[in-house]
């Protein structure tokens, strides 16, 4: 059974703010859902977005408590999601408490070399489609952007 999830709210006249911190078990991925439906409906985020933020929300929470946490259940993800009032995109932030990795390091999974190596794809679709992305904390921590209109 999934454990309870603690989630933030911060709003005001300048920014909307919101968190979540979940165990790191892979059924934890399904609280995305609701998470992102959250912040659509306060947001009026049409459904074509809503999905595209599910799917790269999806794709970082996995590869941080797999690969960042190594489904340690007493480590969490903490993922955080601001959008300032003055423009038109949401910015996520998805962390775990692992040692991080080597980003740079990262292979290209569509070469034709790296088709049938597992990992990276993830990261891969991320970084084509949100509108930036950039790594912290020795690669335990993704930051990226996303188009909400």
């Amino acid at each position: 059974m999934l454990q309870q999830f603690e989630i933030s709210i911060v709003q005001n006249e300048y920014m909307m703010y919101h968190s979540i911190h979940l165990p790191s078990i892979l059924d934890s991925i399904h609280c995305l859902d609701r998470y992102v439906e959250q912040i659509a409906t306060a947001l009026q985020i049409k459904k074509d977005k809503q999905t595209k933020m599910i799917l790269l929300l999806t794709e970082a929470v996995s590869n941080a408590i797999k690969h960042g946490n190594k489904e340690d259940i007493d480590k969490k993800v903490t993922i955080e999601c601001l959008k300032k009032h003055d423009n038109e995109r949401l910015c996520f932030k998805v962390s775990d408490e692992g040692k991080g990795f080597n980003h740079e390091q990262l292979r290209n999974p569509t070469e034709k070399h790296n088709l049938e190596i597992e990992g990276g794809r993830g990261v891969y679709l991320i970084q084509k489609m949100s509108q930036g992305f950039y790594f912290e904390k020795n690669g335990a921590c993704i930051t990226f952007i996303c188009d909400i209109n």
